[in-house]
Order: structure tokens, then C-alpha cells, then sequence
């Protein structure tokens, strides 16, 4: 609950916050996002009051934005989701949060339904989730030989942007990617992260005079992607 965030995250410009298509601009080649191709074989697990964290020290991945090159050394999950899509709240949000050289933070989101259908999406979570353990304090797992974060995109690409901030305190200032479609989890994933995560997501705060962009391109797709990024 905020209420005992001691006045933190008090300032405009906060997140989540909903995202509707009829009131953004169009933004192409400056919201451009490629994400790489790699796989990553090891991470930590971690129950935490903010959520589920996948986390490494080495890295989760790695990705472009606007040209600039940004790293991931963590991954949230909550549930349900914090942002809105067209005033839709989904089941749960996975948030993998970036940094540049320069301290600059990078929040990509997609949207999580739970749906029997297998697809990467689902073998992304299949690959952490059910390893959550509130007991300890972090638990190292294999990811196996195929897990990427790329795995979290959805097969349609398109997203929005924004500027806005982390939902948990101290709320520092990020952009934000947050796709406009939702990708799946197994309903047995989702059971576990509901039995060992508790429930949380912060409300949506008020727009205000920020400028919510979106990029509706179809060529960032959910699936291994080439290291030429064509």
C-alpha cells in the first residue's frame, strides 16, 4: 500500500498508468526497439514484497532503444497488472527493467493472460516461475538452453511509450515500453505465482500533460531475432 511509502512518489508524473490508442501520437524511428537474441542460462528467483524478481548479476539480457544501448539485470512480475490497456487490467504484468551506462532506466512491459495455449511467452515463465519460494531469499535455478528475454515480446509488435516512473518506492524516473498486447501464461504458472506472490499493483495515476506515444510496427516480433536485427 503507498500509504506507508512515507511521502515517497508524491510528485507528478507517475506510474502506471492507462494506454489508449486514440490518445497518443505516432512514433517510429525514435521509440525504435530491437531486442538482442541472446540466451541466458542462469538466474536467481526471488519473492519479494514487490513482486517476483528473476535476477542476475551478469545480466538478463540486452536491448536498443532510440539507438542507445540498455541492460537488464532484473525481471518483475505481479500480479495483477499494474498499467491498463484500453482501461483493461490482465491477470499480470512482466516488467524487464534496463539501465544504460549513464543511470538511465528502461521499463519494457507486457501484459500477462492466463491461457492453456503453449506459446514462448509461456515457456518464459515456465522456465522461473514455478521456482519461487517465499522461504528463501533467493534460489538459483537454470533457465535452460533456450530462454531469452526477446521470449516476452508479443507476436505483435506494437507498443507505446512514455515517461513515468517504478511503482515501488522510491519511484525513480524511467521510460517506459509497455505492449499493446498480452502474452500468456500457463494457468499452472499462474496458480504458483498467485500461492507464493502476494498480490499487489499500484493504481493508475493521472496522465496529466504527458505525451503518450506509440509505435505500431509489426516487425519486432515474439520469437528468436536476428543478430543483423533485420
Amino acid at each position: 500500500s503507498s500509504s506507508s511509502w512515507g511521502g515517497q512518489c508524491q510528485n507528478s508524473g507517475q506510474s502506471p498508468i492507462n494506454l489508449a490508442q486514440s490518445v497518443s501520437k505516432p512514433c517510429d524511428l525514435l521509440c525504435e526497439l530491437v531486442f538482442d537474441d541472446a540466451y541466458i542460462s542462469q538466474a536467481n528467483v526471488i519473492v519479494s514484497d514487490e513482486g517476483l524478481i528473476l535476477h542476475s548479476d551478469s545480466g538478463l539480457g540486452s536491448c536498443k532503444f532510440n539507438g542507445e544501448g540498455y541492460t537488464c539485470k532484473d525481471v518483475l512480475v505481479t500480479h495483477p497488472s499494474n498499467h491498463t490497456v484500453e482501461n483493461i487490467q490482465a491477470d499480470a504484468e512482466v516488467i524487464a527493467i534496463f539501465t544504460n551506462p549513464t543511470g538511465q532506466y528502461l521499463c519494457v512491459s507486457s501484459l500477462v493472460r492466463v491461457n492453456p495455449n503453449q506459446t514462448d511467452a509461456s515457456h518464459f515463465f515456465n522456465a522461473f516461475v514455478p521456482y519461487a519460494n517465499p522461504e528463501a531469499g533467493a534460489t538459483s535455478i537454470s533457465l535452460g538452453e533456450q530462454w531469452g528475454l526477446f521470449m516476452m515480446v508479443p507476436p505483435a509488435g506494437s507498443y507505446f511509450v512514455y515517461d513515468g516512473t517504478q511503482t515501488v518506492p522510491p519511484c525513480v524516473t524511467t521510460k517506459w515500453v509497455v505492449f499493446k498486447s498480452m502474452i500468456n501464461i500457463d494457468p499452472n504458472d499462474f496458480a504458483l505465482l498467485v500461492k507464493h506472490v502476494h498480490a499487489g499493483s499500484r493504481p493508475t495515476q493521472p496522465v496529466g500533460d504527458r505525451e503518450i506515444l506509440f509505435n505500431d510496427t509489426e516487425n519486432l516480433h515474439g520469437g528468436h531475432i536476428p543478430k543483423d536485427v533485420k
